[in-house]
């Protein structure tokens, strides 16, 4: 998917904004605190149905404000052009439009624009948080498979239902038992489809994230991931029965695909032990082009990219590097967000796809340069 524009009415902390991208590298230059980010958060909103960075898409309402509208317009790989307008208010939450017809439920709207965001934190984030790494394979998954979203959804949901429920747990009383039996058997079910579906997507990943981490690395670093589960759904039935008295205790359901492990290799060491900073960094790209080749794979379009403020924490080589694997992926449209005019013109004439600088002053984005 190809975006042609994009206007924002009360979207955080703009009143009012119009953009127009190009096809290829567009670099959307600003001094920090403008709304760099904003504006890809604002086009992750459009083909994820939410915000990347906020949990409530009230919080993305303008300060003192009872609403936001999105509405963007895009072009599909046979030439169909296609409109996306998303409404939240205050009072009733979101609403999805897709070419005029309103979404009964967001999910939908899932994979129909397959994007990728990346941001600095990511790069330390990933490797010293498990829950950051669980988060990249439900992120991937749910724009693929609409049963995983389903079943990912109603796990956690029951998993509130039977940590609340275990509060107020007597192991005498057996309606409680009964209804916690009911939960912990469709939990188990729903886990079992998710276990099942990350550990096809880790056998499919892994190859092509060997692939990049060689080719940036020039051949010194091989990386995979490792994907270990709690249990069989069956053992996941015993265990939450014979747990009930400790979870009580300990206030939460301590097994079960919430917890499942992802360890991260370097040449089969593990990264959060041995991996230097530059090995690190080498791991979160690759991880997310293999993320990208898989998605244009799997959905038969390419994702759109979103880089948001990478050189705070990669160097200007890393970035250029990640930049020129994108183009040679033969990517067709691409977002770049920084601070340094003269650090992105330098980037652009490295690279041979079309880019287009846009510079972001008071609240107006405007073409600063195209080649």
């Amino acid at each position: 998917m190809i975006l042609k524009d994009i206007h924002f009415h009360q979207f955080k902390n703009s009143d009012s904004l119009q953009y127009f991208p190009e096809v290829g590298m567009n670099f959307i230059i600003g001094e920090n605190g403008l709304g760099k980010t904003n504006i890809l958060d604002a086009i992750h909103f459009c083909c994820m149905t939410k915000s990347y960075f906020h949990h409530s898409e009230k919080l993305c309402i303008q300060h003192e404000k009872d609403f936001f509208r999105l509405e963007s317009h895009w072009i599909d790989s046979e030439n169909e052009s296609h409109e996306v307008v998303v409404k939240c208010t205050r009072e009733s939450g979101r609403e999805i439009r897709w070419d005029q017809k309103d979404y009964n439920k967001a999910s939908e709207h899932l994979g129909k624009i397959p994007v990728i965001m990346i941001i600095p934190d990511e790069v330390y984030t990933f490797v010293s948080h498990t829950e950051e790494r669980r988060k990249f394979l439900n992120y991937t998954l749910i724009q693929i498979d609409k049963e995983y979203f389903a079943h990912l959804n109603k796990f956690n949901q029951q998993l509130k239902q039977r940590t609340a429920l275990l509060k107020s747990y007597n192991i005498s009383d057996a309606a409680t038992s009964k209804l916690l039996d009911v939960y912990e058997s469709d939990m188990a079910n729903s886990a079992n489809y998710i276990c099942n579906v990350r550990n096809q997507f880790i056998q499919t990943i892994n190859p092509l994230l060997q692939k990049y981490s060689l080719e940036i690395s020039k051949g010194l670093q091989s990386c995979q991931i490792v994907y270990s589960s709690n249990a069989s759904t069956d053992e996941l039935i015993s265990i939450w029965r014979n747990e009930r008295a400790t979870d009580y205790k300990s206030g939460r359901t301590r097994t079960g695909i919430h917890r499942d492990r992802l360890e991260c290799l370097f040449n089969n060491q593990s990264l959060q032990s041995f991996g230097s900073q530059g090995q690190i960094k080498t791991f979160v790209i690759a991880l997310r082009l293999a993320q990208m080749k898989f998605l244009e794979e799997y959905l038969k379009s390419q994702p759109v990219l979103l880089l948001d403020d990478l050189f705070a924490k990669l160097d200007e080589e890393r970035v250029s590097q990640l930049l020129q694997i994108i183009e040679q992926s033969g990517i067709r449209q691409c977002f770049v967000t920084d601070t340094n005019m003269d650090r992105a013109k330098k980037i652009s004439q490295e690279l041979k796809i079309p880019c287009t600088l846009h510079l972001l002053k008071n609240n107006h984005l405007s073409v600063y340069e195209k080649k």
